[in-house]
């Protein structure tokens, strides 16, 4: 691309009532001629267009010079144009012809209609299906050639997907559970008080945190701050190819990256969940001391 070409511009002469064009008028120069447009007002009746000036043209500079000529048709002025090359004048020609059909505004997104989109998010269920029933297989065949060969199952993962899931996780578990406990007695004794059952506090709290909310909220903290660190571990292997050297070296990755996971899950979860409930029941007991 040649950098020193002359930039495209419009200067007006108001003796003559001229308008000398002179540059480069292509799209590279489409913004700056558009803003000079808004400047010119000639004053004459007559206008007269020249272009021997212009080094070079493309349709984008055509349809540029067709909103100057339009706009100064809009003003009642006479126009002429003088000094365009035979190439200059036939791509004006054909611009002028279509100046009409020319739409620069893009069209508007087609918006499928509600079958489609049904259909659709359908698809995608029975994508994400079958590729849930492909991992659970998978993850099958993973386990039982474990049990053929105990030596190949990964202790020392595993023990520190339990660290990761299970011990990190026990001082933000107490905290939430023993808060949602002292919540629950302070809600529910206020409304038990009006009628004298607030003895009944102990069996209801107790009841919510041992069947509902210790396992619920327990599985809330492990899906959205274990998942999620898993899902990362494994894009990030995935983008660095680690697990396609994996099985390039014969290596199982379901083995070697799924089944840890799984196993140290399936052992930390009912322990958490147990550690839950009882910082759930203590700080329901405390708050019940405090306030009956």
């Amino acid at each position: 691309m040649n950098t020193n070409k002359r930039p495209a511009g419009i200067r007006i002469v108001e003796e003559t009532g001229t308008l000398h064009c002179g540059g480069y008028w292509d799209v590279a120069s489409v913004a700056s001629l558009e803003s000079q447009l808004d400047t010119i007002f000639p004053r004459g009746q007559s206008v007269v267009i020249d272009g021997s000036s212009i080094s070079a043209m493309d349709s984008i500079g055509a349809w540029v010079l067709q909103k100057l000529i339009g706009k100064l048709y809009a003003q009642d002025k006479i126009i002429r144009l003088q000094g365009f090359s035979p190439a200059h004048d036939s791509l004006i020609s054909m611009v002028a012809a279509e100046v009409d059909h020319i739409k620069l505004a893009p069209p508007p997104p087609k918006t499928p209609n509600w079958f489609y989109r049904v259909g659709l998010e359908g698809h995608h269920k029975l994508r994400q299906g079958d590729g849930l029933l492909i991992l659970i297989g998978q993850v099958l065949l993973s386990f039982l050639g474990i049990l053929r060969r105990p030596k190949r199952f990964q202790l020392g993962r595993t023990m520190a997907i339990i660290e990761q899931t299970g011990y990190q996780a026990l001082p933000i578990l107490a905290l939430l559970l023993s808060l949602i406990g002292v919540v629950l007695v302070y809600q529910m004794g206020i409304q038990l008080k009006t009628y004298g059952g607030e003895t009944y506090v102990v069996y209801l709290s107790g009841a919510a945190i041992l069947r509902e909310f210790g396992p619920l909220i327990t599985a809330i903290i492990i899906a959205g701050r274990t998942s999620s660190s898993f899902t990362a571990q494994i894009g990030l292997m995935k983008v660095n190819e680690e697990i396609d050297a994996l099985s390039t070296m014969g290596i199982s990755p379901i083995e070697r990256i799924v089944m840890p996971r799984i196993i140290g899950l399936l052992i930390s979860l009912p322990l958490i969940t147990f550690w839950a409930n009882m910082f759930g029941v203590i700080g329901s007991m405390m708050m019940t001391k405090s306030m009956f």
